[in-house]
């Protein structure tokens, strides 16, 4: 049982506030209890005659009510104590169930309050980070999307809508590692055919170089559908500033992609020649 600090403020003695709170925090619901005078002055470590001195104390400012009991056969037992007054009261308060109920309630969306709060603040801080970060970097995040994201602020889209199309679906799903001029991201996708569609178009985009593949996996969800993640490292190319062809970019990703029944074309026109 927790007191409201007004117990020290009624003038008593230090005695009798000690009696009084361990009474307090012995009594059921009602405020009552029935601890012996020896065992009060035992656990409090003051004389019996103190203990009673305390009582009368307590009685007289109407913050105590002692109930004489007997046992059966006649004899004296410990006296039921009623702790009064309206501290009592209070801490009855605090004590009820119900108000109990409501407060772990309250507590539990204050919880929810605060998490919610700190989410938003760290999303607030992501994009403050990510307003704030060096164009070069800024630059190279939407470079990477470039491929699947259009309309990107200060990027040309040099990717054609078909090869977007095909790309349907992909996005970063970590954060890139930038460390010199090498590059590391991670994405996902929905077919296995895009990853090395996407390949084809960061080479068409002339940004990068030396791509390679650090990762590959394939998991299957409860609707069948397939997600692949897969992780790329490459390096950004030398310069940087060299005027991209959007036109060659296309025909090249296009080219790319219908590469070998051109060659198998040609090689049997070559032969019937």
């Amino acid at each position: 049982m927790i007191l409201p600090r007004r117990i020290y403020d009624l003038g008593l003695s230090h005695k009798a506030v000690a009696v009084y709170c361990y009474l307090a925090n012995r009594a059921d619901k009602n405020g009552e209890c029935f601890p012996s005078v020896r065992r009060i002055a035992e656990d409090l470590s003051i004389h019996k005659s103190t203990v009673y001195r305390a009582f009368t104390e307590l009685e007289n400012r109407g913050l105590l009510e002692r109930i004489p009991r007997y046992h059966i056969q006649g004899g004296r037992r410990s006296s039921l104590y009623r702790v009064k007054g309206e501290i009592t009261k209070v801490q009855a308060q605090i004590n009820d169930t119900e108000l109990q109920a409501r407060l772990t309630t309250l507590q539990q969306k204050e919880g929810v309050l605060e998490n919610f709060q700190s989410y938003k603040n760290s999303i607030a801080n992501a994009e403050l980070m990510y307003n704030y970060m060096p164009k070069g970097t800024t630059t190279v995040y939407k470079m990477l999307k470039e491929p699947f994201t259009a309309n990107q602020n200060g990027i040309e889209s040099v990717t054609s809508d078909a090869v977007r199309k095909n790309l349907n679906g992909m996005k970063l799903v970590d954060s890139v590692s930038i460390s010199g001029y090498s590059v590391s991201a991670t994405f996902s996708c929905t077919n296995q055919a895009q990853p090395s569609q996407y390949v084809r178009a960061l080479i068409a985009q002339g940004y990068f170089e030396n791509i390679t593949y650090n990762g590959y996996a394939v998991e299957v969800g409860e609707d069948k559908k397939e997600t692949i993640t897969f992780g790329l490292t490459m390096l950004l190319k030398a310069g940087n500033d060299v005027t991209i062809n959007k036109d060659d970019a296309n025909s090249m990703i296009e080219n790319e992609a219908n590469g070998d029944q051109t060659d198998d074309t040609s090689s049997t026109e070559s032969t019937a020649q």
